[in-house]
C-alpha cells in the first residue's frame, strides 16, 4: 500500500509519497519519525523559512519523475528549497542546467550553500581547459583559481591504454602488474581491418574517441570518392559507448583509404591527413573545417604513413606534423591553433642510415624517434639496431639528441610508442619498456601486451580502476 503525506506550504498543498520523502530528504527522515511512524496519512504544515510554492513544486515533481524542470531565474529558489528540505539529489541534478556561460552564478551559490560545491566543481573539472579560457575565470580570487586548476587530478589518474589488433582496449594495472581489459571497440561495429589500416584513436580526459570503419562509395571513372567514417566515444565514468557525428570526407579517386591521425589539442580533436583538415568539439558534437595544411605535408603522409606510428602530435597550443619541403627534405611543420595558421617548416636533424618513424609529445616537449636502417646481413647476425630520440625546442626550432635505444635483432624493434605524463613507453614483441623523461633514465620493463599494439595513449580513469 502506498502512503502519502500532505504537505501544506502557504496556501497550497502537495501530496507526496512518504517513501520518497524518507529516502531523499534528511529533513523528513526526522520529521516523520516518532509518533508519525505508524500513521498512514497525515498533513504537515511547513513553517519558518519555508520553500516558495513554485520551488516546492519543482522539487516534488523531481522526486517523482527524476527530471528537474525549471527556469534559470528560479535556480536560487530551488537551491534554497533543497537546502531547507535537505534533498542532496537535487544538487546533483542541477549540473544539467550549468553551461560555460552561467557556471560563475552557480559558483556564487555554492559559497552560500556548500552542498552545491561538489556539483559545481565536477562540472568545472570535466571542462577544465574550456573553463580556463572563459573571461569569467579571470575575475575569480586566486584561491578559487588555484583550486579549479587542481580539479583534473582529484579522484582520477592517467594510465597507459592500448588498442590491440583485435580492437580490445587494455589498460595497465599497477598493483597487479598486468594488462586488464577496459572495453572492446568492436562492440560498436568499428571494422577491425579498416581501423588497423587507416583508423585512429585519441583520449580527451576520461573519454576515448575512435575513428574507424570506412564505407567507400564510388563508381568507375568517377574522379572522387565519398568516405563516411564511423566516429564513436567511450566514457570511462559510465562504461558506455556512444555515437558521435561522423566525419564525411571527399578524397581523390586514387586514394582508396582515408589516412589520418587524431590529435587532442586543448580538449578539441583535430583530424589531419590526406584530404582531412577538421576539428571536432566534444561539447558540441560537430566537425568543422580548419585551415588547410600545406600541400607538401600530404604526399609524405600518404606515401610513408605505413612506416609511421604517429606523424602528428600536439604540444601546448600547437600541433606538429612530419612532412617534406619542396626539395623533398624531411621537415617538422607547426600549426598554431589560436591563429589557425601553419608556420614555416623546420628541417629534421641529419641522421645517417636512418629513417624517422615516430613523433611523440607530452605537455611541454616534442620528441622525434628514428630507426637505423638494418642490412640483411646484420639481421641474420642478430646485431644491435640503434634508435635515436631527439627533443625538439619549439622556441629555437632546434633538435637535441637525448638518447639512443638499442635493439637486439631487427624483428624485436618496437613498432609502437607513446608518452604518458613523464614516461615514454615502447612496445616490443616480447615486452613493454618504460623510460623516464627527459633524460630517458630509470629503464623498467612491463609485461608484454597480449596482442599487437595498433594504438597507444594515456587516458584519464577513476582511481579505483587501478586499486
Amino acid at each position: 500500500m502506498t502512503y502519502y503525506v500532505r504537505l501544506r506550504i502557504g496556501y497550497r498543498t502537495f501530496d507526496v509519497r512518504r517513501e520518497l520523502l524518507l529516502r531523499e530528504s534528511e529533513y523528513f527522515q526526522v520529521a516523520l519519525s516518532g509518533k508519525w511512524g505508524e500513521v498512514a496519512q497525515h498533513e504537515v504544515e511547513l513553517k519558518g523559512h519555508v520553500p516558495t510554492e513554485k520551488a516546492a513544486k519543482v522539487i516534488f515533481d523531481f522526486l517523482e519523475t527524476r527530471k528537474l524542470v525549471l527556469q534559470e531565474e528560479d535556480v536560487e529558489e530551488v537551491v534554497m528549497a533543497a537546502d531547507f528540505l535537505q534533498i542532496a539529489s537535487v544538487f546533483s541534478a542541477l549540473q544539467e542546467l550549468m553551461t560555460l556561460d552561467n557556471w560563475t552564478e552557480f559558483l556564487k551559490l555554492a559559497e552560500i550553500f556548500p552542498q552545491l560545491k561538489n556539483t559545481v566543481y565536477q562540472f568545472l573539472g570535466d571542462r577544465y581547459l574550456l573553463v580556463l579560457e572563459c573571461e569569467q575565470f579571470g575575475t575569480l580570487s586566486s584561491t578559487t583559481k588555484d583550486y579549479i586548476k587542481k580539479l583534473p587530478l582529484q579522484n582520477r589518474t592517467t594510465t597507459i591504454c592500448v588498442i590491440g589488433s583485435d580492437l580490445q582496449v587494455l589498460y595497465y594495472h599497477d598493483n597487479d602488474s598486468s594488462w586488464e581489459r577496459l572495453t572492446y571497440v568492436n562492440s560498436y561495429e568499428v571494422s577491425v581491418r579498416d581501423f588497423v589500416e587507416s583508423g585512429s584513436a585519441v583520449a580527451v580526459g576520461h573519454r576515448l574517441f575512435v575513428l574507424g570503419r570506412n564505407n567507400r562509395k564510388h563508381a568507375p571513372f568517377v574522379k572522387s570518392i565519398k568516405v563516411y567514417d564511423k566516429f564513436v566515444s567511450y566514457n570511462t565514468k559510465t562504461d558506455e559507448w556512444t555515437d558521435c557525428e561522423a566525419l564525411n570526407m571527399t578524397l581523390p579517386h586514387r586514394d582508396n583509404i582515408a589516412q589520418f591521425c587524431l590529435v587532442n589539442l586543448r580538449d578539441c580533436i583535430y583530424a589531419f591527413g590526406v584530404g582531412v583538415n577538421h576539428k571536432y568539439c566534444p561539447d558540441e558534437d560537430r566537425w568543422v573545417e580548419v585551415s588547410e595544411p600545406p600541400v607538401m605535408a600530404m604526399p609524405y603522409l600518404w606515401s610513408e604513413n605505413r612506416f609511421l606510428q604517429t606523424p602528428v602530435v600536439s604540444c601546448s597550443d600547437n600541433m606538429y606534423v612530419l612532412c617534406r619541403n619542396s626539395e623533398k627534405e624531411r621537415c617538422l611543420i607547426r600549426y598554431d591553433s589560436s591563429k589557425d595558421e601553419w608556420n614555416e617548416p623546420r628541417l629534421l636533424p641529419n641522421s645517417d642510415n636512418a629513417t624517422f618513424t615516430t613523433l611523440l609529445s607530452n605537455d611541454t616537449d616534442v620528441y622525434l624517434l628514428n630507426r637505423a636502417k638494418c642490412s640483411h646481413t646484420s639481421r641474420r647476425a642478430g646485431r644491435d639496431v640503434i634508435q635515436q630520440i631527439f627533443q625538439f625546442n619549439g622556441t629555437t626550432g632546434s633538435f637535441t639528441l637525448k638518447h639512443k635505444l638499442r635493439y637486439r635483432g631487427h624483428s624485436q624493434i618496437g613498432k609502437s610508442h607513446c608518452i604518458v605524463d613523464d614516461k615514454l613507453y615502447r612496445f616490443d614483441d616480447d615486452k613493454t619498456v618504460c623510460f623516464t623523461l627527459p633524460n630517458m633514465s630509470n629503464e623498467s620493463h612491463l609485461p608484454r601486451v597480449p596482442n599487437t599494439v595498433v594504438a597507444a595513449l594515456g587516458i584519464s580513469v577513476p582511481r579505483d580502476f587501478l586499486y
